[in-house]
């Protein structure tokens, strides 16, 4: 550590100069005395003492300056010249006070005014001493507030018994749940007095230790109890139960259940609680935990446990827990494919005579209805439905719905007669690993009417 006293000749020259150029216009019948400083005697002081230096000189009379200098101090020691509590270089005393124990080398040099002279430098030697105990820290009262309110917190009542000055370590401890409050979130933790605004209600605990520059305290903690007349708001997080087999990756979650009583606007929260053993799955597995329909990415089969909490922008509901089960492949049943009834289309086409031979025109395309709602899956998978017809012969309009329209090409007829025109359509309907098919026929009776013309 560097110290002032390294410029002391420097400060001494300037002195010097300029004192001696007063001495061109001083009264040169006065008598010229060159001091000797005397720095006083060595002394031995306990920490925490306000050590005072008187220091002298050998002349009678005159006016004099007196500069005083650390030469040296302790090791782990940040005093320097600006610590002493008097130095006006025209009294001869001062005071300091050590902040830590060790040896302390103080040098005086006394300046005539007048003549210029400057005194040697004096050494006076301080010695410090201390049978340190530890200090005491005191956090204060327990407190009672508001959430959102400002506590207060007082370390004034801590204290060394050799009447060290301290420094102070504030720590906020413990939080109730759904806090979000750290020691950063102190203000003024580094010093005698702290604050801290609760976030939410319940019993938030503090500590403070302190220092006297050699040992810590043992910590002292006091409680905030944070209390609010707030209704906290009420976490729903839906019924769960067990997916089934064929589940895609994903779990959508519900919220929208949960309520604030008083009706303020509530935020979510989101977390896993338990996971199939072998699974990877985290709070990483939400594609946004804050949301009320949070989407939760699953590895593997099994039972997941999903807590919610809601916040109502001043306290934290309590938790709501939730469970779904998705239910192995290897348990998958298959869907059981249901095309409904057979259709049968009924229609004329007239048919005219020349030359005593019978032409018919075709009965017209048709349309209808194909309805696959009756087809079910045990397990509640969802399916997937694909209509065909191997002729080729048919049209259909939603081929991939559990519905669609059909629509036959014309077909022939005979005179006097019906002929039927038949379609055998599938109906294949499939999970994620099985597959069923049914068929419907559709039958198209086309009749035709004898036309003689006008007679």
């Amino acid at each position: 550590m560097s110290h002032p006293t390294q410029f002391l000749p420097f400060v001494l020259l300037a002195l010097a100069t300029a004192c001696s150029d007063s001495n061109d216009t001083s009264d040169t019948t006065q008598a010229m005395c060159e001091p000797a400083a005397n720095a006083g005697p060595d002394q031995v002081v306990a920490l925490g003492t306000t050590v005072t230096l008187t220091g002298s000189h050998a002349c009678e009379e005159g006016t004099f300056n007196y500069v005083w200098s650390f030469q040296s101090v302790p090791v782990i020691s940040d005093m320097t010249d600006t610590f002493f509590l008097r130095n006006n270089t025209d009294t001869p005393e001062t005071e300091f006070e050590p902040d830590v124990e060790g040896t302390y080398v103080i040098s005086l040099v006394v300046h005539d005014v007048h003549s210029g002279y400057l005194s040697s430098p004096d050494i006076v030697i301080v010695e410090v001493t201390s049978d340190n105990m530890p200090p005491i820290a005191d956090c204060g009262e327990d407190q009672s507030v508001e959430v959102g309110d400002r506590a207060a917190l007082d370390g004034n009542g801590s204290y060394d018994p050799e009447g060290v000055r301290l420094t102070y370590q504030w720590a906020l401890t413990t939080v109730p749940d759904g806090s979000s409050l750290d020691t950063s979130d102190l203000y003024n933790a580094g010093g005698p007095e702290a604050t801290v605004i609760p976030d939410v209600a319940g019993l938030y605990l503090v500590s403070l230790v302190v220092s006297d520059g050699a040992y810590w305290s043992e910590p002292d903690y006091c409680t905030v109890e944070a209390v609010s007349t707030n209704q906290p708001p009420v976490a729903d997080a839906g019924t769960g139960g067990n997916l089934p087999p064929c589940t895609d990756d994903e779990i959508v979650l519900n919220g929208y259940g949960s309520y604030d009583p008083e009706g303020a606007q509530i935020t979510y929260l989101w977390s896993l609680l338990s996971a199939p053993a072998g699974s990877k799955a985290s709070d990483a597995n939400f594609d946004d935990a804050t949301s009320p329909t949070a989407h939760f990415t699953w590895d593997i089969s099994g039972t997941y446990g999903f807590q919610l909490l809601v916040h109502d922008g001043e306290s934290w509901s309590p938790p709501d827990v939730v469970t779904y089960t998705i239910l192995d492949r290897s348990l998958n049943n298959p869907p059981v494919a249901n095309a409904g009834d057979d259709v049968t289309i009924s229609d004329s086409a007239d048919c005219v005579t020349s030359a005593y031979a019978w032409t018919c025109a075709d009965c017209v395309s048709a349309t209808v209805e194909l309805d696959g709602g009756a087809s079910t899956d045990p397990d509640g998978d969802e399916v997937h439905y694909v209509w065909s017809e191997d002729s080729g012969e048919l049209s259909f309009a939603t081929p991939y719905r559990v519905f669609t329209m059909v629509t036959t090409p014309p077909v022939p007829t005979a005179v006097n007669t019906t002929i039927t025109t038949q379609w055998e359509v599938t109906l294949n309907l499939s999970d994620c690993e099985a597959a069923d098919e049914d068929e419907v026929i559709v039958s198209y009776a086309c009749y035709g009417n004898r036309d003689y013309g006008p007679y």
